[in-house]
């Protein structure tokens, strides 16, 4: 295991301590909780879900990022009825 490696376990702890914090499940991610929201909700927090989409896609530079997010927890069936 890298240091690289390491520093995305934290990541992905503090994005599921701060989607935690805001309303979201414990065991999603932000990114993928804030692409959900998008799709099925529209607004938390305030602003659409769209520009929370990408803000979070812009912040890590990565477009697509929280769509992909978003089929990855899809895929491992780890969404709870939280919406």
């Amino acid at each position: 295991m890298t240091f690289r490696w390491h520093v995305m376990q934290i990541g992905r702890a503090l994005s599921r301590l701060f989607n935690a914090l805001t309303g979201g499940e414990g065991d999603t991610t932000t990114s993928a909780y804030v692409y959900r929201l998008a799709i099925y909700r529209g607004r938390k927090l305030g602003l659409p879900g769209r520009w929370w989409v990408a803000g979070v896609d812009w912040l890590l530079c990565e477009p697509g990022h929280c769509r992909d997010a978003y089929h990855w927890h899809l895929k491992r069936d780890l969404f709870q009825d939280d919406l």
